[in-house]
């Protein structure tokens, strides 16, 4: 600020000796009370500086907030692992060769990364509390969300953000009104860490949007900036988190190194997961739905089954704004299976949870919301198509009745052949004779209500109600819910192009851990 002052100055000057002859002297009255007020400004940054610094504490005993009342952390061997993890890279020397690696934890918005990494911040100052470490958070979420001018500067964001948590007795006090009267600059806070060890924990880097944008020049700054004094020498690290991996994979870039993608938790036991969340009903359907995820399982027990996510629902809304095509919905549903990121529309990316290899992970109460509001604009493949989707949207519902395990087999199952993701053992099929074949939920039945089914006494009977369909080829699929035989929980009805039929039989047994489909064409109980 001062250098601009200076420069303002002489340009003045310079100003004045050229045009004395020519300007009128209220003009040069004008520049001159112009540049007085910037000399006045500059003073006073120049002067509040310091008055800031001399009130934080110091960098290793800055605070953090913790709710009060917070249910218990679910995994604490999650917590162990990662503190260690930290620790490791934080003692690391980065080197050309072998650099330092941030650390990233991401998760759709509520999905826990706020409480994650302030368990970390607890942990890591709990571990280094006998040595003058500074473990810092600061935030980005919507309790304290981005500035409309830290958009247009990250680094001074960044910076007034750790003075903030620097300052004593902050509690309940918004940062809003901290920014709009303290001006504090990247050298006054790199002054006050000085040489201090430091670990920073950033929480949703990713509300700077121009991390997305490889050319973003800010950007670039504000990753060669955390590079230099969090990561270029021993003793320094940061960690960060973010509703999807554009962020992560553009801050590569600025840094000039991969980011170390890691899990956040999930729920591991369900009996510990209905005490620690105090949801004494929590079954596994439930889980399911919400991913395994604790956050959202604590939360869908406070009173809403659908939670609210702004975030969530500005993804959903610039997806349909951005196009919805039948490729668009396949490779989504491909997604399910194999987890590729490259799949899933970038606007999506943020209803996902996140692998350490990369791969995404569906959340169920997310990606019902997406599919039913994709549907409704999706282009029509055949008639039942939307049904099918539908039907998709309906096995995931945490409040239908069906089993956990099988309602997870069909849903793989119809998501396989909805994607024409043939297999040679779940899915015996040719796929060049059934690719983008159409598709059936317990339709093609002598009754299309599932009270016919009470009228079967064994599967042969069962099979011979079903019907044929309209076109060829068609893929068929009955789960007899709720019939007297207990034989097979889901038989698939496979015509092929000239219409010939092949029955497979599954039994859903858990326990066994592998399905293997019985080919009920040949198979000579049906005749018994």
């Amino acid at each position: 600020m001062y250098r601009n002052f200076l420069a303002a100055r002489s340009s003045v000057r310079l100003v004045r000796k050229h045009l004395s002859e020519k300007i009128e002297k209220n003009t040069l009255e004008s520049i001159s009370l112009g540049l007085q007020k910037t000399e006045n400004f500059v003073s006073q940054q120049q002067s509040e500086a310091p008055n800031i610094l001399h009130q934080l504490c110091k960098p290793s005993e800055v605070s953090f907030p913790m709710e009060q009342n917070r249910p218990t952390f679910l995994t604490e061997k999650w917590l162990r692992d990662n503190v260690n993890l930290i620790a490791q890279s934080y003692d690391a020397r980065d080197t050309p060769a072998v650099p330092v690696l941030p650390a990233a934890f991401v998760r759709c918005g509520r999905g826990g990364k706020t409480r994650a990494l302030l368990e970390l911040t607890r942990a890591l100052k709990d571990r280094f509390n006998s040595e003058e470490v500074a473990v810092i958070y600061i935030s980005f979420t919507a309790h304290s969300s981005l500035l409309k001018w830290e958009t247009m500067n990250p680094i001074d964001a960044i910076c007034r953000r750790i003075a903030f948590a620097a300052l004593p007795n902050t509690a309940g006090e918004s940062f809003e009104k901290f920014a709009e009267t303290v001006e504090v600059s990247s050298t006054a806070v790199l002054k006050w860490l000085g040489n201090t060890p430091r670990i920073l924990l950033i929480d949703e880097l990713d509300s700077f949007t121009n991390l997305q944008n490889p050319e973003s020049i800010l950007m670039q700054e504000m990753g060669a900036f955390l590079k230099m004094n969090f990561l270029s020498r021993a003793n320094q690290y940061f960690v960060f988190s973010s509703k999807g991996m554009l962020t992560t994979d553009q801050l590569s870039q600025f840094l000039e190194r991969a980011v170390l993608i890691r899990e956040l938790p999930i729920v591991a036991d369900l009996f510990i997961a209905a005490k620690n969340c105090e949801y004494p009903a929590l079954g596994r359907n439930d889980l399911l739905f919400y991913g395994c995820i604790p956050s959202l399982v604590y939360l869908s027990e406070r009173g809403n089954s659908f939670i609210p996510n702004e975030s969530g629902q500005n993804a959903i809304t610039q997806c349909v704004k951005d196009g919805v095509s039948e490729s668009l919905i396949d490779n989504l549903l491909r997604s399910f299976l194999d987890g590729n990121p490259d799949l899933v529309p970038p606007a999506l990316l943020p209803l996902m949870d996140t692998t350490a290899d990369k791969k995404v992970r569906w959340i169920p109460h997310n990606m019902v919301k997406a599919l039913r509001e994709l549907v409704k604009v999706a282009p029509r493949k055949y008639d039942l198509y939307f049904y099918m989707l539908k039907t998709i949207c309906n096995y995931f519902d945490a409040s239908v009745s069906f089993g956990g395990w099988k309602r997870l087999f069909v849903i793989v199952l119809l998501i396989r052949i909805l994607s024409n993701q043939f297999d040679g053992k779940l899915l015996p099929l040719d796929v060049d004779e059934f690719k983008d074949c159409s598709v059936s939920h317990n339709y093609f039945m002598e009754s299309k209500t599932d009270r016919a089914l009470y009228l079967c006494t064994n599967v042969d009977e069962y099979i011979r109600s079903f019907t044929t369909p309209d076109v060829f080829p068609h893929i068929a699929v009955f789960c007899p819910n709720h019939a007297k035989f207990e034989v097979f929980d889901v038989i698939v009805a496979a015509f092929d192009k000239k219409g010939e039929r092949t029955l497979y039989g599954y039994k859903l047994r858990p326990e066994s851990g592998r399905v293997k489909p019985l080919d009920l064409t040949k198979h000579d109980w049906l005749r018994e």
